[in-house]
C-alpha cells in the first residue's frame, strides 16, 4: 500500500513538473524574449536586428503587446495579441495601422489549412496545408509544438517551414517581417537570459559539442566591472559586442581561449549582446550580457 502510494505521488509530481513547464504560444514579458536576427545586405556581412517584446499598449478595450525593433529597422514597432492558441500582429507594412491579421494558429491540426495575411498574396501561395504537427526540444528542455507547413511561406526574407510554439516561424520568426531587400540568413532566440535557439551556426564538420553552455563561459553576468570569456575547445578568433539598438560598441580580435575586459570603463548600464566566432569560422555564438 505504502509503495503504491509513493508510486502514485512520484507520478503526480512528474506530470506536474512537466504541466509547469508548457510555454505561452507566444511570448509576451517585456524584455524577457529576444530574437537575433541576422542580416545580409548587398553582399556585406550578415548584422544583427535585434526584435524584443518591449511592453504593452492598450488601444481602445484591447491590450496590445509591442515588438521593438533595433540595428537594421531601428525603431520599427508593430503590436501583437494572444488569445488561446492563436497570435495577431499589425501590419507591418503599414505602420500606422492598428489593424490586426492572423499570423500563428498553434490549434491547427494535421490536415488543416491557413490562408496567409492578405498582403502577402501577391508572391505566395494564398493558402497552406498543415501537413504535421510533432513536438520539438531546444536548449532549455522545454518540450514545444511544431506545425510543418506546406507548400513554405515565401516572402521577401526567406521561406518558412515551420511553426514553432513560444518562438514564432522556422527559419524565418516573422515570416511577415520586411526586410527591404536583405536576406535573413539565420537567427538566435533568447529567453530568461538563456539562448534557446540558433547559439551556434555551424558552417563545417567540427567537434563542438551540443551544448553551449559547455563551450564557451562568460561570467559574471550581470555584472559591474570585469566580464570574463573561456573557450574549452577553439580559440575566439573575434569578438563583437552591440547594444539594446544593434549598434557596434566593442570589436576585438581576439585568437585566444580566454578573454577579459573591464566593464565598468566601457559601458553603461544595460543590455547587450556578446557575438563570439571562433576559430576558423567554425562556428558563431550569441549571448545575451546584464551590466547592473
Amino acid at each position: 500500500m505504502k509503495a503504491r502510494f509513493l508510486l502514485v505521488t512520484m507520478l503526480f509530481l512528474f506530470c506536474f513538473n512537466i504541466r509547469s513547464q508548457t510555454i505561452p504560444v507566444f511570448p509576451t514579458e517585456p524584455y524577457n524574449s529576444v530574437w537575433v536576427l541576422y542580416f545580409q545586405y548587398m553582399g556585406e556581412p550578415p548584422g544583427p536586428t535585434l526584435a524584443f517584446v518591449s511592453g504593452d499598449t492598450i488601444i481602445g478595450n484591447d491590450t496590445l503587446h509591442r515588438i521593438t525593433n533595433s540595428g537594421w529597422q531601428d525603431g520599427y514597432e508593430w503590436y501583437f495579441k494572444v488569445e488561446a492558441e492563436k497570435v495577431y500582429f499589425s501590419n507591418v507594412y503599414n505602420y500606422d495601422s492598428l489593424e490586426l491579421f492572423l499570423g500563428f494558429d498553434f490549434g491547427l491540426m494535421e490536415g488543416d489549412t491557413f490562408e496567409y495575411p492578405y498582403f502577402m498574396h501577391h508572391w505566395t501561395d494564398p493558402e497552406l496545408t498543415i501537413t504535421k504537427v510533432d513536438t520539438v526540444v531546444f536548449a532549455d528542455g522545454i518540450p514545444r509544438k511544431r506545425l510543418e507547413l506546406s507548400p513554405p511561406i515565401y516572402s521577401i526574407c526567406g521561406e518558412t517551414t515551420h511553426w514553432v510554439e513560444g518562438v514564432g516561424g522556422m527559419p524565418n520568426p516573422f515570416y511577415f517581417y520586411d526586410c527591404f531587400e536583405a536576406n535573413l540568413v539565420d537567427f538566435s532566440f533568447i529567453e530568461n537570459d538563456s539562448v534557446v535557439f540558433g547559439d551556434f551556426i555551424i558552417s563545417g564538420a567540427n567537434n563542438l559539442s551540443s551544448k553551449p553552455e559547455e563551450q564557451i563561459k562568460i561570467y559574471p553576468n550581470p555584472t559591474s566591472d570585469l566580464l570574463f570569456i573561456e573557450s574549452d575547445e577553439l580559440e575566439i578568433e573575434h569578438l563583437k559586442l552591440f547594444d539594446m539598438n544593434g549598434r557596434l560598441i566593442v570589436q576585438e580580435e581576439l585568437n585566444a581561449k580566454k578573454y577579459s575586459f573591464n566593464i565598468s570603463v566601457e559601458l553603461s548600464k544595460g543590455m547587450y549582446f556578446l557575438e563570439l566566432i571562433l576559430k576558423d569560422n567554425t562556428a558563431t555564438q550569441t549571448r545575451k550580457i546584464i551590466i547592473n
